[in-house]
């Protein structure tokens, strides 16, 4: 079984799945997280993080996990905001869905 995690500013963690294709995907992401630039950063070397580059500038909430995880992954500068999804990428960086033990990796307390 494979995931796509969905972390809202408000605290919900939800499993999401993307399409097969890679259009298709990056479609999805932009719809799931209601926006109209994608930004992404590699939380580490099998997983990132997708959220709206304009989400600052928007005034959307901090969202206090997926900025917690960045900083804890090499980001001690950065503050994310609105909802996020976090996935696993294909050799050439497309994204993918989270493998179910990679998500807990990442979501356990340290």
């Amino acid at each position: 079984m494979s995931i796509v995690l969905q972390l809202r500013p408000d605290g919900p963690i939800t499993e999401i799945s993307l399409p097969d294709s890679d259009i298709a995907r990056l479609a999805a992401l932009h719809r799931t997280i209601a926006c109209t630039v994608l930004d992404v950063l590699p939380l580490n070397v099998r997983t990132d993080v997708y959220f709206d580059a304009d989400a600052h500038d928007s005034g959307q909430p901090i969202n206090p996990i997926a900025t917690a995880l960045l900083r804890r992954n090499g980001y001690p500068w950065q503050q994310c905001r609105g909802l996020v999804v976090l996935c696993a990428h294909t050799p050439e960086g497309a994204p993918i869905d989270l493998p179910l033990a990679q998500s807990g990796q990442l979501l356990a307390p340290q």
